[in-house]
C-alpha cells in the first residue's frame, strides 16, 4: 500500500536487477581484475540497530528531536597485510533543517559525542565514541543469494 503524501521511490524487480548489473560492470571496469564473488553487491543493516542509533541521538539531542532519516556514508575497511576490503556503510541519523522552493529539502547529520573515549583513543572529541555507527555487514562475505544478486 503506497503512502499517500510521499513520493514514489519504489523500483521494480526488473530495473532493481538492471541497476545491479550497471554497478557489477562497472565495478569489473574499475577493479579489473576482480573475481566475480569479491564485487561489493550490498550492505545489510540490522532493524533493531537503526533504533539503537535514534534512540541514542534522541537522548543525546532531547527527546523532542524530530529525525528526518539516516545517511549511510560508503566507506572501505582495509584488510591489513592483504589487498581484500569490504565495504561499509557508516550510518549517521538527520534532522531537516530547512527546505527549498517547497520541493527540496536539507538534512543535516546530528553528530553528538559521547563521554566515552574508544579503546585506545584519547579525550579528544574526535577519538570519542559518537553517534556514527559502523553496524552494517557487507556482500560479499554476508550474502544469502537471494534478491537482487545477480
Amino acid at each position: 500500500m503506497p503512502l499517500s503524501n510521499q513520493p514514489k521511490t519504489s523500483v521494480s524487480v526488473n530495473e532493481a536487477k538492471r541497476r545491479m548489473r550497471a554497478f557489477k560492470s562497472k565495478m569489473k571496469q574499475y577493479l579489473d581484475p576482480i573475481d566475480d564473488h569479491k564485487i561489493p553487491k550490498s550492505i545489510w543493516v540490522p532493524y533493531t540497530d537503526f533504533e539503537q542509533a535514534i534512540n541514542i541521538a534522541k537522548l543525546t539531542k532531547g527527546v523532542d528531536i524530530e529525525l528526518s532519516g539516516m545517511r549511510i556514508y560508503l566507506t572501505i575497511e582495509e584488510k591489513p597485510g592483504s589487498e581484500d576490503f569490504n565495504i561499509t556503510g557508516l550510518v549517521v541519523p538527520t534532522i531537516k533543517v530547512m527546505q527549498q522552493n517547497g520541493t527540496s529539502e536539507i538534512h543535516e547529520d546530528v553528530i553528538v559525542h559521547l563521554n566515552t573515549p574508544k579503546e585506545g583513543g584519547s579525550l579528544n572529541s574526535d577519538d570519542m565514541d559518537s553517534s556514527i555507527y559502523d553496524m552494517t555487514y557487507p556482500c560479499p562475505s554476508v550474502c544469502d543469494g537471494s534478491g537482487l544478486d545477480v
